[in-house]
């Protein structure tokens, strides 16, 4: 233990732990209903990073899942760096291990997060237009919706593929609760507002 404390193990035990609270948040986050993943994956951040960071996926995989990806490395190829100097010459003081674990971590990010693009549910199809979905009845997936919390609901297009896109109430003091049926009546950035789907709308054939 001692060995995982030391000097120049400092940076990486403490990105672990970091890590490890960031795991610990999500999975609450998944049992009441509210990701913190989610959360932050909003249109601002999108549009506030979508230059700099689109190499990184943001936009198609959650800001709070790069940064737990990018810890998650960071962590994980210093002490295996400092592991193998150690039994070398020495482990390198903390700050040029960081450097050198972080420019790796950072490339690695971005190899990672194109996998998880491609194989995690999309928020929105990119070939959509983004009215498409406008009209169209979906469940609540993730929420509940708010208007401080964004949330999530599954939805069918007209050509029978399903979208999991982010959403919020249309009227700021709804709170729509997970599993209930929704109509889509506007867009918002990369998001779609939601109103409640009442009468014979929540039994329509596009409806999920």
């Amino acid at each position: 233990m001692s060995w995982f404390l030391s000097a120049p193990l400092q940076p990486f035990s403490i990105a672990a732990i970091v890590l490890l609270g960031l795991v610990v948040i999500e999975i609450l986050g998944v049992l009441i209903g509210s990701q913190p993943s989610d959360a932050l994956h909003s249109a601002d951040l999108d549009q506030l990073f979508e230059g700099s960071l689109s190499w990184l996926n943001l936009g198609r995989v959650p800001l709070l899942i790069l940064l737990m990806i990018l810890i998650g490395l960071f962590a994980v190829s210093g002490m295996l760096m400092q592991a193998f100097l150690a039994s070398l010459v020495g482990p390198l003081p903390a700050l040029p291990a960081s450097g050198i674990a972080g420019a790796f971590a950072l490339v690695a990010t971005g190899k990672v997060s194109h996998f998880i693009a491609r194989i995690m549910p999309r928020d929105e199809t990119y070939a959509l237009t983004d009215d498409e979905l406008v009209g169209r009845v979906g469940t609540v997936t993730v929420g509940p919706l708010e208007a401080h919390v964004v949330g999530k609901i599954s939805v069918v297009d007209g050509h029978g593929n399903r979208h999991f896109p982010r959403a919020r109430p249309d009227n700021p003091d709804d709170r729509i609760e997970i599993g209930a049926k929704v109509l889509i009546v506007s867009t918002k950035g990369r998001e779609y507002r939601v109103i409640r789907a009442s009468g014979g709308l929540a039994d329509e054939k596009h409806s999920n």
